[in-house]
């Protein structure tokens, strides 16, 4: 295995899991708004967050 290719996916992956978890949250935010009948900008990240832990994403 090359280890130029090793030490850019090394670098590459924490960008990567962040965006894992943006990824989720904007599909969980989405999901309670259509559920709630209001917009994702109005939803409560406090009922974002349990929902996201649920499904195993970590969250600082």
């Amino acid at each position: 295995m090359n280890t130029a290719f090793i030490y850019e996916t090394a670098r590459k992956t924490p960008v990567l899991i962040e965006t894992d978890v943006v990824v989720a949250g904007a599909g969980m935010a989405a999901a309670l708004a259509v559920k709630t009948g209001t917009t994702c900008r109005k939803v409560d990240i406090k009922k974002v967050q349990p929902a996201l832990k649920c499904q195993g994403v970590k969250i600082q």
